[in-house]
């Protein structure tokens, strides 16, 4: 299947909330949360298309030591020890491919093109991925990149879901219960 990748401008606005709606729940992103990471300074996105249509997206950004615990839902006292002494810490935030797109190789471009970007600033890349009947999606993916899990958090979104107030699309509406695996791929190690 052939695909091109490129930057995400904003002007795909649209057709990512319609992606995220669908393959994360209703409001998971929205149009306030797309002002903020575009806004934001140290965030990129990446869109992949099929004649001009979006078929999926990547959302990554670098973290300063701060801003971690905003991001990555897990307790600060862990995150705090993982992430001891990284001066900058590479974020894969979301990616989401359509369902008819998917396994055919849009997402492991996607996967390969944000870790790179990320690798040119940072050694150190996360990612917090939806783990569902004890499966990970794009574990595949992620682990051929060098990623491995680190840390296996239950109730991931749980609170984060009724603050923002999403729908899930196994949970329904908030809160949702969804687990989460969070990887890491550290090239100083």
């Amino acid at each position: 299947m052939n695909f091109t990748v490129k930057d995400f401008s904003g002007k795909d606005e649209d057709e990512i909330l319609l992606i995220s709606d669908n393959e994360f729940g209703k409001n998971f992103i929205d149009n306030n949360y797309l002002k903020k990471f575009l806004n934001s300074g140290n965030a990129k996105g990446i869109v992949a298309l099929v004649e001009n249509e979006v078929i999926g997206f990547s959302f990554f950004q670098w973290l300063l030591p701060e801003e971690i615990p905003n991001y990555i839902l897990a307790s600060n006292v862990w995150l705090k020890k993982k992430f001891k002494g990284i001066p900058l810490l590479g974020y894969r935030n979301l990616m989401a491919v359509k369902a008819e797109f998917q396994n055919r190789g849009v997402g492991k471009k996607l996967v390969e093109v944000s870790t790179n970007e990320l690798k040119k600033r940072t050694n150190v890349i996360s990612s917090v991925v939806w783990k569902n009947n004890n499966s990970v999606p794009i574990e595949k993916l992620l682990t051929s990149q060098g990623f491995l899990p680190v840390k296996y958090c239950r109730n991931y979104w749980k609170e984060d879901s009724k603050r923002r107030n999403y729908s899930c699309i196994v949970c329904g509406i908030p809160p949702c219960t969804c687990s989460a695996e969070i990887y890491l791929l550290n090239m100083d190690k």
